[in-house]
């Protein structure tokens, strides 16, 4: 691993682009749920 860039405050440019990433893998899961789910309850009405 390359050391992360030092800035200002303490915080890694590295943990931030982390942090966004996982929120989106986040997001972008849980939308993929919800549609799958939706779909099941459709099919079983």
């Amino acid at each position: 691993m390359v050391a992360p860039i030092p800035v200002p405050g303490g915080v890694s440019y590295r943990n931030v682009l982390m942090l966004v990433l996982l929120f989106l893998l986040l997001f972008t899961v849980k939308a993929l749920l919800e549609r799958y789910l939706e779909r099941r309850m459709l099919r079983e009405k």
